[in-house]
């Protein structure tokens, strides 16, 4: 089996999809199921290369069981009673100007199962980010929005009766908390307020201070994806910092053991989104690669960090941000080249400089087909507008991400004041130019159109299966022609040589 990574990855995304609204006696089941299978195949030689499958199959559906034996079962399911909850602040958000946030509960007392994360309203006092917080709450488990909150660990939801004490900060938290602060003062002292709010939400993943009407105009322009840290973002400033100590002179496997540091470091102040695990996850492997001086493919990098992420949370194909992030990755990684290469010889394009374009825009066309399924199937609308938009601003985003890390980094070693405004009005000019393409698409009234989801879903799956095939075999068709004519003019050349 040349690729069993691809194997091991979509039966982590089937059996954490069945698992999600599952119960623990049918996790002990499917665990018991996937033990036998396991065996069976260290007993048989001829099966014994499935064995990764299982393996991973395995651990998958053990931890479905541990984690509703010990963390969802627990949960009271009696609201009336008050119970005394300790936990940290890790998600702070605004709903209808109440607020509510995320608290991930200690180990003690052990009124509730320790490391779940609680949705914690509290209309009366304000919270921030790594507080440590000890209060009476009305607990009860999660009734609505399973996938979603199952996905994020989110078990309980709770209302505060009384806060007893809140502590500040302190540690790793307070220094990712005051880097945060530092980052957004800087941006928002050098850039006007709407163009920092837009490039505070693409570099920290934070888009509290983005307009409604703008977020609007973003989804319906399909430019969502980029309005947040995304693995696009991660692979900027990574390999931002891979170049630069290339060129300082760093070896080869400190530059890699400093950008993981870097990453780890990226991911924290970005908060472990599903997005940001995918990302990270994928780079670390790659950078694992670099280490050891060996070369990993992409797409098994991705199908191992996907494996990582739904053996360590069994219930992660339930955020739609993992789903989206993974099957944009995988359609760069399968369908650019083969649709750049099909436009390129069906246009017989020539000129280096059109083909570095098609390139280009065939990595934003193989993102938006590749995630279009799950957009129909989750949101029910399509954007008609969606291809042109990214086409127009991918690369201005990227830009306006560099100049703003430049502009920072800048700041905060002190340089010259003129360096810092010039990066800043130079971030500034790319970020006005983006969010205009975005609000002028935005605002277009037929910019989306509202589709059964069903059906939706399984036109766009179909027509993504036709053009991969198609593309593929244009490919190969194209590969084979090369080597009769290479074959040929090696024939006529030979002959040549004996005459």
């Amino acid at each position: 089996m040349k690729r069993p990574l691809i194997i091991s990855a979509i039966i982590s995304v089937i059996l954490s999809g069945a698992l999600i609204k599952a119960s623990s006696l049918i996790a002990i089941l499917i665990l018991i199921i996937n033990l036998v299978l396991f065996v069976l195949t260290l007993s048989f030689r001829p099966a014994r290369e499935f064995c990764v499958f299982f393996a991973v199959a395995l651990i998958i559906s053990a931890n479905s069981m541990l984690t509703f034996k010990t963390k969802i079962e627990p949960i009271p399911e009696n609201a009336d009673q008050s119970i005394l909850v300790l936990g940290t602040v890790t998600k702070e958000y605004y709903n209808n100007s109440k607020g509510v946030y995320v608290v991930k509960t200690s180990n003690q007392p052990q009124t509730l199962p320790g490391g779940i994360n609680i949705t914690v309203r509290s209309g009366f006092t304000a919270l921030s980010c790594g507080q440590k917080i000890e209060c009476l709450m009305y607990v009860s488990p999660v009734k609505e929005n399973i996938a979603y909150n199952y996905s994020n660990g989110i078990f309980a939801t709770a209302n505060i009766k009384t806060l007893l004490s809140c502590q500040d900060p302190s540690g790793f938290a307070k220094t990712i908390l005051k880097l945060k602060n530092g980052i957004e003062n800087t941006l928002f002292s050098n850039l006007s307020f709407s163009s920092a709010a837009v490039v505070n939400a693409i570099t920290l993943g934070n888009d509290y201070y983005n307009s409604a009407e703008f977020e609007t105009f973003a989804r319906r322009s399909g430019v969502s994806h980029i309005m947040v840290v995304s693995g696009m973002h991660m692979a900027i400033l990574c390999g931002s910092v891979l170049k630069i100590l290339n060129l300082i002179g760093v070896n080869r496997k400190l530059s890699a053991v400093v950008t993981a540091v870097f990453l780890l470091f990226l991911m924290a102040l970005c908060g472990f989104t599903m997005s940001v695990l995918r990302a990270g996850f994928t780079y670390f492997i790659m950078l694992f690669g670099l280490f050891i001086y060996r070369r990993i493919e992409p797409l098994n990098s991705l199908c191992a960090a996907v494996c990582i992420i739904i053996m360590l949370n069994p219930f992660a194909v339930g955020s739609v941000s993992f789903v989206l992030s993974v099957s944009a990755t995988a359609g760069i990684i399968l369908l650019s080249d083969p649709i750049a290469n099909f436009i390129c010889n069906f246009v017989k394009i020539k000129s280096r400089v059109l083909t570095l374009v098609v390139f280009l825009a065939s990595v934003t066309l193989a993102a938006t087909l590749a995630t279009l399924p799950f957009t129909v199937y989750y949101f029910g609308v399509v954007s008609l507008v969606s291809v042109i938009t990214n086409l127009l601003i991918d690369y201005a985003v990227s830009l306006a991400l560099i100049l703003a890390a430049v502009g920072m980094v800048a700041s905060a070693l002190h340089f010259p004041q003129f360096i810092i405004s010039g990066t800043f009005f130079l971030c500034e000019i790319i970020t006005r130019y983006f969010t205009f393409i975005i609000t002028a698409f935005g605002r277009y009234p037929n910019a989306e159109i509202t589709i059964n989801k069903t059906f939706g879903a399984t036109f766009f799956t179909l027509t993504i299966f036709a053009v991969t095939y198609f593309c593929y075999k244009n490919s190969v068709n194209n590969f084979l022609k090369k080597v009769v004519l290479n074959n040929a003019y090696c024939h006529r050349a030979i002959i040549k040589t004996k005459h």
